[in-house]
């Protein structure tokens, strides 16, 4: 069984977030980094496999998981500050950072706001993102496509966060979980991403949900200058492949991996098909000279 420790940081505006480390420190740092209204325990398939052979840590954002449930700061900005004071504090050098979903729109906008902190990393993965979900008013429905928006207009998301914000939100979240997984995921895979989705206050996860899909990252995926890995999944409802490949190929050097839908590619593919993921991320990541 690999060394486990776990404690918590505080932040600058005084927000507990908690943590887990995995593995032998000595060995190449990984920084699991978790989607809108989920948590560090989704990354149970990866700290469980990988943590022979990489020192792995994972935290719940705020409000999310087993971090203070605040009332402030759900936004990717604070998010990804957040993360900043994370590393800081614990002292992580040579990381490789591995998001999904909103995890990557944290990991952009570190990127973004700290670019005098990325020698610190060592590469990045990003798991099923698109850099932009909102079309512009102006753009052509082949425009909309070749960048991967997963929504047609504002009106549509801002129907779905006014719902999850009401009364039913309970219902609202369920059927959303589950178009996250494709018809062949395990029920139990299913059931437990809705035990943690439903642990964050619902008017929030919306707020939060609301600044994730209005934010455009297209100009700073040219900017990361570290081996990048871009995985999607060919059967994810919530994220068009077309945008990952876009991302992948905006980013100099990138490797891009697709999940077909038989192979569990849905938009959490790491936890329908962790056997393939935890392989081609171990493959990446021995690829790189990491050194700590």
């Amino acid at each position: 069984m690999a060394l486990h420790t776990s404690g918590t940081v505080e932040t600058g505006d005084g927000v507990s977030l908690a943590y887990d480390q995995w593995g032998d420190p000595s060995k190449p740092n990984i920084v699991l980094l978790s989607g809108w209204n989920q948590t560090a325990a989704q990354w149970r398939k990866q700290y469980s496999a990988l943590s022979d052979h990489f020192h792995i840590t994972t935290y719940d954002h705020r409000g999310h998981g087993e971090s203070e449930k605040t009332d402030h700061g759900f936004r990717v900005s604070r998010l990804a500050a957040d993360l900043d004071e994370l590393l800081v504090q614990l002292n992580l050098r040579s990381v490789t950072l591995v998001g999904h979903s909103l995890g990557c729109a944290v990991i952009w906008c570190w990127c973004d706001l700290y670019p005098n902190r990325r020698s610190t990393i060592n590469s990045l993965v990003f798991i099923d993102q698109v850099a932009v979900m909102l079309p512009r008013p102006h753009w052509t429905e082949v425009e909309t496509k070749h960048y991967g928006c997963v929504f047609p207009n504002d009106e549509v998301p801002d129907a779905f966060f006014q719902a999850l914000a009401g009364p039913d939100s309970r219902a609202v979240t369920s059927g959303f979980v589950a178009s996250m997984f494709t018809s062949n995921a395990s029920p139990d895979d299913v059931n437990f991403a809705l035990e943690q989705n439903a642990i964050m206050d619902s008017k929030h996860a919306a707020a939060l949900l609301h600044d994730h899909t209005r934010h455009d990252w297209r100009d700073v995926l040219p900017t990361i200058n570290v081996p990048a890995l871009v995985v999607g999944g060919a059967g994810s409802v919530q994220t068009p492949i077309a945008g990952c490949k876009w991302v992948a190929a905006r980013i100099p050097g990138a490797r891009f991996v697709e999940f077909s839908e038989e192979e569990g590619g849905s938009h959490c593919l790491f936890v329908e098909n962790p056997t393939k993921f935890n392989a081609i991320l171990k493959q990446f990541l021995e690829t790189q000279a990491v050194s700590v």
